[in-house]
């Protein structure tokens, strides 16, 4: 009976060094910080090309608008300028081209960024921007800064 006793509780320590290892593991993968994108890069304000849109529901299809000269403009008094020629674009799925109001929600690593009545998840560095609208079944818009 004793031997049986001490088998249950090495079985029950090995047990608790798999699952401390495991949480641990979790924590650390968890709580890495993106370099690529920080929180201190909230530098929104200026001219960004959109360059591709990823829809990712239903049928994921990417589009590549690098070779067109789309121009989002944040400007410092919550104003986004869309601007380019999308009528010659079969598949345009970016802003018509046009000025929106916008604003920023701080959100820890990320923001939300409204424009308009929509809201949408958010990443910006000094180079890239992402505006991701997929948690609502809505396309991904990747953008670089050209000003």
């Amino acid at each position: 009976m004793h031997f049986i006793n001490n088998l249950k509780t090495i079985i029950k320590m090995k047990m608790l060094k798999y699952v401390v290892c495991l949480f641990l593991s979790l924590l650390f993968f968890c709580c890495q910080n993106n370099d690529e994108f920080t929180s201190t890069s909230k530098n929104l304000t200026g001219k960004w090309k959109l360059v591709k849109v990823e829809e990712v529901f239903n049928n994921p299809t990417s589009y590549d608008y690098s070779p067109y000269n789309i121009v989002y403009e944040f400007q410092t008094k919550g104003v986004l300028t869309v601007s380019g020629e999308t009528n010659n674009i079969s598949m345009y799925r970016g802003h018509d081209i046009g000025e929106y109001s916008y604003s920023i929600v701080d959100e820890d690593q990320s923001y939300l960024l409204k424009i308009g009545n929509t809201t949408y998840w958010c990443q910006v560095t000094s180079e890239k921007l992402v505006i991701d609208s997929s948690p609502l079944d809505g396309p991904i818009y990747y953008f670089i800064k050209i000003k």
